[in-house]
Order: structure tokens, then sequence, then C-alpha cells
């Protein structure tokens, strides 16, 4: 396999874990992963003339996408005094507050979480393990500050996804199906459903999700689904109930 440090891109990186993770909970070992754009991987296995193309798509509501991007005064107070630290490397920070935040005012919230970050830079929190008027704190390290927002939501506003949610995910990259067949034997969907990675998705339930059908273009569709302390995997059902891909099936 590639390494993940060959990939210049923080976005790339991420997306080449998911790959992984996807291939490993199939028990899949390629034998050569070619990073590219349209599908975003091109994938060859031992022992069989097929190269499989992978694109990688997150769930993401776009509405909550442009929403999150309102600046919450103790998050950008938090994240100012945190850059200003020359020891401190470029840090992305996604947070949710809880319903107890509405009785801290905006230097407890500051100074909690930057309590917090000093010991925990790198994974995703929730519970007991964050401060008071948290409901979750994740945090990854990056390679420079540009772009860079922290960002922050209420966890109780995130919706569950239903299965018109999910089409229009796989709606959004059925034309581009028959380009990626240009590169490829077969093509996969991998659609993302991460909590640690920002807060702007919904809360995907993977028992239903598995019972829905589907129509796709696509040989197959996977879900990877991604929280504190669980990543998990699903194949989406098509309509027509078609068979599969000759590739070793085990979902997990």
């Amino acid at each position: 396999m590639n390494e993940l440090e060959n990939e210049p891109d923080d976005k790339k990186k991420l997306e080449r874990w998911y790959l992984d993770e996807m291939l490993s909970k199939l028990g899949l070992k390629p034998d050569e992963i070619v990073s590219r754009e349209s599908p975003d991987f091109l994938v060859t296995f031992p022992g069989k003339e097929a190269r499989v193309g992978v694109e990688v798509t997150e769930l993401l509501r776009q509405e909550a996408v442009r929403s999150s991007k309102r600046k919450d005064s103790a998050l950008e107070s938090a994240c100012t005094i945190y850059r200003d630290n020359p020891k401190n490397a470029p840090l992305c920070v996604s947070v949710a507050y809880g319903p107890e935040a509405s009785k801290l005012n905006e230097r407890e919230l500051r100074d909690r979480l930057l309590n917090h970050l000093s010991g925990h830079r790198e994974g995703s929190f929730r519970g007991l393990e964050v401060p008071k008027g948290y409901l979750y704190i994740s945090s990854r390290p990056v390679a420079s500050w540009d772009g860079i927002e922290w960002i922050a939501t209420w966890a109780d506003q995130v919706p569950m996804a239903t299965q018109k949610d999910l089409a229009q995910c796989i709606a959004a990259k059925e034309s581009k199906a028959a380009r990626y067949r240009r590169n490829a034997n077969e093509v996969w969907l991998l659609i993302v459903n991460d909590d640690t990675a920002h807060l702007d998705g919904y809360h995907l339930d993977l028992g239903k999700a598995m019972k829905w059908d589907f129509t796709f273009a696509f040989d197959r569709v996977l879900v990877l689904r991604r929280e504190p302390g669980l990543t998990a995997l699903v194949e989406l059902r098509h309509s027509e109930h078609r068979s599969h891909s000759p590739l070793d099936r085990t979902i997990s």
C-alpha cells in the first residue's frame, strides 16, 4: 500500500484513512492503491485482474455546513489564545455544547476547552471525558493553520439520517459513475458518516440503513460510520438485489 505520508493534502490523507478502514473491514489486502481524482482511488488486488475505482464522499447537511461556519465567541477566543502560543502546533477542533453550556460564561467555556486540549491534542472525547458544558470535543493535528476554523454546534440539533438523505448523497455522485468506469473495471462508492471529523452531518443508524433499498449505478455502495470508540461498515442494498462484486464480501 502507499504510505499515508506520501499524500500531500490533509483531506486526501483522511480519505485514504477511510479507504484503509473499509478495506480492513472487508478483509481485503490490495497490491496497489493509486491516489487520484475521478474516482479518488484505484485499487488493484492480488490474483485479480479487476481494478476497482473507489470514490469517497461524506454524508453532510449542506445547510449545517454553512451555518457551522458561524463563529462562536468562546471557541474563537480559545482558538486565538491557542494559536498565539508558539509552542502549539496547528490543530483542527470541533466541539458540541451541552445544555449546561448556557449556565457558563464565555471565559469558563474557553478555559475549560483550553485545559482539555493541553492534555488531549488528538482524539475524540465525550461524556465523562470532556469538561462540564461540553458533550463532545474532537481535535486532530493539521499541517498548517491555513483555512482552519474551530467549529462549534449543539449536538442535540444533529438529526438522524433518513433513507432519502442517503439516496440524495448517492445521487450527487451518480452522474459521475460512467466517468469513473473509464479507469476501472468496477466502481464503488464509500459514504463516510464521521462524528469525529466534524459535527455537520447526521447520526446514521446502520441497522436501519442495511434494510433500506436503493437504486444506483455503482457496483457497490458502502457506508463507514465512525464515532468515538467505534468504526463500523455496512453495505447498502440495491433495489434489484443484484449480485455483488466477485471480491470477497465480509462486512463487520
